[in-house]
């Protein structure tokens, strides 16, 4: 039996269940600024198996094709890496102390509390394949896979992209994916299109237009924030035009004995 992984793109039943993106203060002015959310390419993610494949996924995939078409799909997946953008959060109802010290780069850290269904409203889920690119966005929970064990999926361009290892469960992400695949005139089929293997990589990130008052739920400040620095966020969110509650982190709440 096979023990491939379905990764569809897969959400909780509760969209409006809590996500957090947790940022430093220049990305935090950057988005009060731009009102664009940064998407990174999953190649320059920093981790080596961002949109790999196993052994088993070729054997999964393979279902009597040949060896020469095998070796095109396995490059093609490796290539699909240049040519996808993924901007990440975390899926909890409540914030994470580790999070905090990993990804908010203190002393300034900010977190951005939103929801499923706010993400969904600026990263529609979208199939386009009439331009010259192949175009898609995805919204899903990330599959934490032992890749001994598990294939993350190459019938589907962004299945390994949605599968990361199991030392990374901790980070209870939620990804959005964006892929803007070239394509070129088939030699096959002359009014048809076919990916262009040959085609450089995409820039290193894509931005998408929000709206911070309908994204942002919440804003939280780091943990052990001088009273300054809150009241200097607060500052900037309200010259900045938003109206978006700024709290400081529940982590400095005090214990009752």
């Amino acid at each position: 039996m096979s023990n491939e992984i379905k990764l569809e793109p897969n959400l909780p039943d509760d969209r409006s269940a809590r996500i957090w993106r947790y940022i430093d203060l220049p990305k935090f002015l950057s988005l009060l600024d731009k009102e664009t959310l940064y998407f990174a390419r999953a190649d320059l993610l920093g981790d080596p198996f961002e949109g790999s494949i196993t052994p088993g996924s070729i054997e999964d995939f393979r279902r009597g094709f040949s060896d020469d078409y095998i070796e095109k799909m396995r490059y093609l997946t490796q290539r699909l890496r240049e040519w996808s953008w993924v901007n990440c959060w975390h899926l909890a109802e409540v914030e994470s102390a580790a999070l905090w010290r990993l990804y908010a780069r203190s002393p300034g850290g900010i977190a951005i509390q939103s929801t499923i269904e706010r993400l969904i409203e600026f990263v529609p889920e979208q199939l386009d394949k009439d331009g010259v690119y192949i175009r898609s966005q995805d919204i899903s929970v990330v599959h934490y896979v032992d890749y001994q064990k598990r294939n993350p999926d190459m019938n589907s361009s962004v299945g390994p992209l949605i599968c990361k290892r199991e030392a990374f469960r901790y980070e209870q992400e939620l990804r959005a994916v964006i892929q803007l695949i070239p394509t070129t005139k088939s030699s096959s089929r002359p009014s048809g299109r076919a990916i262009d293997l040959s085609a450089p990589a995409g820039p290193p990130g894509v931005e998408v237009a929000v709206k911070v008052n309908r994204l942002v739920e919440r804003i939280y400040v780091e943990p052990s924030s001088p009273d300054w620095y809150f009241e200097l966020i607060k500052s900037a969110i309200k010259r900045y035009g938003y109206d978006v509650p700024c709290h400081r982190s529940l982590l400095d709440d005090l214990p009752f004995f």
